[in-house]
């Protein structure tokens, strides 16, 4: 597919599966180009149908918004909210896998949502999905307007949306890693992966009274992702005790934007939570955020947000609340627990589990002459590569990052970023040039030469070692933490 200005492709391949469905990402422009093209001419050509066509009205207030909005909710979120991938999202790479925007439509009518990935006790990568129920129904129809002819249309609709088969899940809908401007409030925003969408869902649990829906999707994200080196789906923990007073965060689509992160300390009451500054802003909740779920310090979903509260302002974000609804209340009550431990294995609480990453690590290439960003579901090696003057390399791993023999010249940065370990051998970093790191686990630099006017900035959850025959010269800048 292309748009009218042929400034967007779209390439969907198709497999040779009889009513297949498919969803495209948003397509910018007023006209879209459809082409087949039918290598063997022995097989018979396709019949593609397209059902339906909904169209987006982005209303932006000025040519510079316009700009920025270079697809469905992107840049439409408070200018306080944090971006997943700022340092706020450094310890939640894993957690960040199992989260989707959820878009629901209808003609020129967008309903958007948040929902999650949920492991069971089986680990055996069922696609269940949680998010809030009144995504799935509008409570208005079931109250005084049903009947009345006037809002005999927007009833309609709420039949629309609650049809399951509809519904577009779309994955890896985030901005990419800036170390110097994680929000793109002073630069243009770029992707980290292009995002994809699945479609279609079948409901397993629907319980109004606690706003939960549990969802198995039709097309199981593991089916497309599995095939690449840098992504696979994760499955959140889950916590059917509560245990709320430890903190944590809440992943979400606020106002279908990419995906952002807010952080709480605390659930002040058993419906209500206030999110916190953070370095990089003050994430809220806005429309878009229900059905995000709350991952506390141990990593186990607790609640999910049911509503924006108090509303959504961030030129005051310190007063604003929002309502959740309990994981441990959804158990007991709404029936979760037959599907999340169909074993009845009777465990209070479930870890996350990662899906099986096909490749035991990658290899970067030998030169580095352009700014580049490789990502890895497990290990990166870089090992004797070259980085020229100026250029940005970005490594990104959910396991270890290994580097051996490199050189980061003169304006050039090296950034490591990852949730496990970091081992740099024999590394040189020029005058005026950067290495940045951030690990989950430990970080070790063995003969690694910092020199007069060179940088090497970052922090680790666990230890930083350097040793060997490390030489930081006078007039280096050394910020570890």
């Amino acid at each position: 597919m292309k748009n009218d200005k042929f400034t967007l492709l779209l390439m969907l391949l198709f497999c040779l599966q009889t009513n297949a469905q498919i969803s495209t990402r948003e397509v910018p422009g007023s006209f879209i180009y459809e082409f087949q093209n039918n290598d063997n001419t022995d097989r018979q050509v396709p019949e593609i149908t397209i059902p339906d066509v909904d169209i987006v009205k982005l209303q932006a207030e000025d040519e510079a918004e316009a700009k920025l909005r270079t697809g469905i909710g992107i840049g439409a979120s408070g200018h306080c909210q944090v971006s997943i991938n700022c340092s706020e999202g450094n310890n939640w790479q894993n957690e960040k896998r199992a989260v989707a925007k959820i878009i629901i439509s209808y003609d020129t009518i967008w309903r958007v949502c948040t929902g999650a990935l949920i492991n069971n006790t089986n680990n055996d990568f069922a696609p269940y999905f949680l998010t809030a129920a009144h995504c799935l129904y509008c409570r208005d129809c079931f109250t005084e307007k049903q009947g009345n002819p006037l809002f005999a249309r927007d009833c309609h609709i709420c039949e629309i949306f609650s049809n399951l088969s509809r519904w577009k899940f779309q994955w890896n809908y985030e901005l990419a890693y800036n170390p110097n401007d994680c929000n793109y409030k002073n630069s243009t925003p770029t992707w980290t992966y292009s995002p994809f969408t699945t479609v279609g869902a079948q409901r397993l649990v629907a319980y109004y009274p606690l706003d939960f829906l549990l969802l198995k999707l039709t097309q199981d994200p593991i089916d497309f992702f599995y095939k690449t080196e840098y992504f696979v789906p994760y499955y959140l923990g889950w916590d059917r005790i509560g245990n709320r007073d430890i903190g944590g965060v809440v992943i979400h689509h606020p106002s279908g934007d990419a995906k952002k992160i807010a952080t709480f300390n605390e659930l002040e009451t058993h419906v209500m939570f206030r999110t916190i500054e953070t370095p990089n802003g003050h994430s809220i909740v806005e429309g878009g955020t229900s059905g995000s779920p709350m991952i506390n310090n141990n990593r186990h979903v607790i609640a999910i947000v049911t509503d924006e509260g108090t509303g959504e302002n961030c030129d005051e974000p310190q007063h604003m609340a929002a309502w959740y609804s309990k994981f441990a209340n959804a158990w007991t009550t709404g029936g979760l627990g037959t599907w999340l431990d169909p074993t009845n294995t009777g465990v209070e609480t479930l870890a996350g589990i990662s899906a099986p990453c096909p490749v035991s690590h990658i290899d970067i290439p030998p030169v580095a002459d352009i700014d580049e960003t490789f990502i890895s579901c497990a290990d990166i090696y870089a090992e004797n590569v070259t980085i020229h003057v100026g250029v940005t390399l970005i490594l990104i791993a959910a396991e270890n990052i290994y580097v051996q023999n490199v050189t980061v010249p003169h304006g050039a940065t090296l950034v490591l970023r990852t949730a496990g370990n970091i081992n740099v051998q024999n590394v040189t970093v020029a005058s005026g040039g950067s290495l940045n790191f951030n690990a989950g686990g430990n970080v070790h630099f063995q003969n690694i030469h910092l020199a007069n006017g060179a940088a090497l900035i970052g922090n680790a959850d666990g230890e930083v070692l350097i040793d060997g025959d490390s030489n930081i010269e006078l007039g280096a800048e050394l910020n570890v933490w």
